[in-house]
């Protein structure tokens, strides 16, 4: 395919749309704002997360204008990370599985856009698509935390303003984005990372089964080989949900009672991840202890995260059904006179009714 403008950088192996675009416009000593706009005056590229909503008419004309192939453009965006994980995909919101950026105008106010400093430190400097997976908390190829924010100014990295991709600086303070030390993560949070990553690669190439000996091998709980991938990642998504709002995982927020997983930064995600990962060494006996001391019943936890998958149900089945009623506004018998005239036809019965009600209110008979 002919490209209309020179200097096409050439797509690395999960790099993101955005990554691209903005690569393509250091390539010509312009800022990714400027050159989307003279390239695609139509479309508004930074004032939305275009990595999660990029249009098939969008990816058309980017098509035409460098000669990337279109589907090449599609795999660049998070729309193939979604599908792989099996949840449904939204235009519109927060979508399950990516974690947001909080677009306002140009600005980002969330700090879902994370990225390792060893890896901006290299050339090309890009970012990859599965930094933006809520399960993806260290880097596979140097085994160090991520970040998600300026280690200098703690500000939000956004890649399209003032070069910070690919001058590895911050938008705000100019300060290196690869400087600091770099934490690890802990053993348990590495391992529930891989075990998704396996799923998603699985379910992402079509290669998995229900009973895949090989996933079991590969992560070491025994419990998987008989799970399919989508069930694995849903199953997971909704106990980090509730390990999230769990005190003793992040005791820093035991104040907050709701704590929304998605949010959390980075080495929030990792303390709830390796949770997640020594109850999954031990399941189902870790959890259901834990969960048995938190006092959670069926009710409650079918009714907070919706349908458990199969292979959690065993284990809540265990818990009990609910410490008390679990409809509140059920229908009562209120014993009142509106009440009894519609009872009774007979004004003579009503009256009888009417004065055996009052004296029981009065405590002058016995009910």
């Amino acid at each position: 395919m002919t490209a209309s403008v020179a200097h096409v950088p050439r797509i690395q192996h999960d790099e993101a749309l955005s990554s691209v675009l903005l690569r393509l416009a250091r390539n010509h000593s312009a800022s990714g704002h400027e050159l989307c706009t003279l390239l695609w005056p139509s479309f508004q590229f930074w004032t939305r997360d275009t990595d999660r909503t990029a249009s098939d008419a969008l990816l058309d004309d980017i098509s035409q204008v460098t000669g990337i192939d279109r589907v090449v453009l599609r795999q660049a965006t998070l729309s193939e990370l979604v599908k792989a994980t099996g949840f449904r995909e939204w235009i519109s919101g927060c979508q399950r599985g990516i974690l947001p950026v909080g677009v306002y105008h140009r600005v980002r106010h969330r700090f879902g856009q994370q990225y390792c400093p060893a890896c901006l430190a290299e050339m090309p400097a890009y970012l990859r698509k599965l930094w933006r997976f809520e399960f993806m908390v260290a880097c596979q190829a140097h085994g160090i935390l991520l970040r998600d924010s300026c280690p200098a100014c703690d500000a939000p990295f956004i890649p399209h303003r003032n070069h910070a991709l690919t001058r590895a600086q911050c938008h705000l303070c100019a300060a290196s984005l690869t400087i600091g030390e770099c934490a690890k993560p802990t053993a348990s949070a590495a391992m529930l990372q891989k075990a998704v990553l396996d799923a998603l690669a699985d379910a992402n190439n079509h290669a998995a089964t229900a009973t895949d000996d090989g996933a079991n091998e590969r992560v070491g709980w025994h419990f998987l080989g008989d799970i399919g991938n989508a069930a694995y990642l849903d199953g997971v998504h909704r106990l980090c949900r509730l390990a999230a709002r769990a005190s003793d995982a992040l005791p820093c927020q035991s104040g907050r009672s709701r704590t929304v997983w998605t949010l959390l930064r980075v080495t929030e995600r990792a303390m709830v991840m390796a949770k997640v990962g020594r109850w999954l060494s031990n399941w189902p006996k870790e959890w259901v202890s834990w969960a048995g001391v938190s006092d959670l019943t069926q009710h409650y936890l079918e009714k907070e995260y919706g349908p458990w998958p199969g292979w959690v149900k065993p284990a809540i089945a265990q818990l009990p059904y609910s410490h008390g009623p679990v409809n509140v506004r059920r229908p009562r018998q209120k014993r009142c006179l509106s009440r009894l005239r519609k009872e009774h036809k007979s004004l003579a019965v009503y009256r009888q009714a009417r004065a055996a009600l009052l004296l029981t209110k009065a405590g002058l008979q016995s009910a």
